[in-house]
């Protein structure tokens, strides 16, 4: 592999895992003379991880094949004969700011496992968004502080790993203490799962700041802190089958709104659609604008 500014390339091969597996193998296959076979068709598509999109966009008229066989394992013995409907469900929330001077703290909730949204949300690894939510709720009511920034994730279909938030406060002894003190408390209690887990609260600079107003903080400490999230449903016909789950993989902030990504999934799509319309319930009470994208 090789970086290319941003992004990082494979030179002259394919840069995946289950996918490139995929593509490997299809190729072994065309090109092999000693197997006999009948008509094959090889279908190699674009941007699957972000939405299957370039499956969608497939002009299937091309194609005079009847049958598919779609290769999407990590094992090479192994073919996924069926696999979980999902949606994306972004909630974008308004927001303004105002100016506040104190002193910056920074707390990074960092060191977690994270994992695939699909294959490892029964393994129950801690969402770093979703443990940001419940360590703003508990300072709340317990310590005066604005938020500056607050940013967790970068792919919808992972769970988060480490989340930042920036803060600012003017009694940084109380928040220091009492911060590094529930971190301490939260630490023992995930251990057996999340042995790396390892936060930091970092006292910063004072000078002015523009940080969330206070209707906009209780509004995002909120919601991160009774978002649904992760497994809710197991399936009653296959032992062990997640049926239904979904999953806060992006948090980010931005001088016009906060942004929540979820990536959702079912096996049934009754309950998948049930699943948006608990969240577009979730959402009401918030001025929230609201999209579904990715089925």
């Amino acid at each position: 592999t090789f970086t290319d500014g941003d992004f990082l390339k494979a030179n002259k091969t394919t840069l995946g895992a289950d996918n490139g597996i995929a593509v490997a193998m299809i190729f072994a296959i065309l090109e092999s003379t000693e197997i006999k076979l009948p008509s094959i068709e090889a279908v190699l598509t674009t941007d699957e991880e972000i939405g299957m999109l370039g499956a969608m966009a497939l002009d299937t008229s091309l194609l005079n094949g009847k049958k598919m066989i779609n290769i999407d394992s990590e094992d090479d013995e192994v073919l996924t004969v069926s696999c979980a409907g999902g949606s994306d469900f972004s909630a974008n929330l308004p927001i303004e700011y105002e100016s506040k001077t104190a002193t910056e703290i920074t707390v990074t909730l960092q060191g977690l496992k994270g994992g695939h949204s699909g294959v490892e949300i029964d393994k129950k690894r801690v969402n770093a968004n979703i443990l940001a939510g419940r360590f703003l709720n508990y300072m709340k009511s317990r310590c005066n502080f604005d938020i500056i920034s607050i940013c967790g994730g970068d792919k919808s279909n992972a769970i988060a790993n480490a989340c930042t938030i920036k803060l600012c406060c003017n009694d940084t002894d109380k928040f220091l203490s009492l911060s590094r003190e529930y971190l301490n408390v939260i630490k023992s209690e995930i251990s057996a799962r999340e042995p790396k887990f390892n936060p930091t609260v970092t006292l910063g600079a004072q000078g002015e700041f523009s940080v969330i107003a206070p209707q906009n903080k209780n509004d995002i400490i909120g919601i991160l802190a009774t978002t649904p999230n992760g497994i809710i449903e197991m399936s009653a016909e296959i032992e062990g089958l997640v049926e239904t789950s979904l999953n806060l993989g992006i948090l980010t902030l931005d001088e016009n709104a906060i942004r929540l990504q979820f990536a959702l999934r079912s096996n049934k799509q009754s309950a998948l659609d049930a699943l948006e319309e608990k969240l577009y319930a979730f959402f009401e009470r918030y001025p929230a604008k609201i999209k579904i994208g990715g089925k």
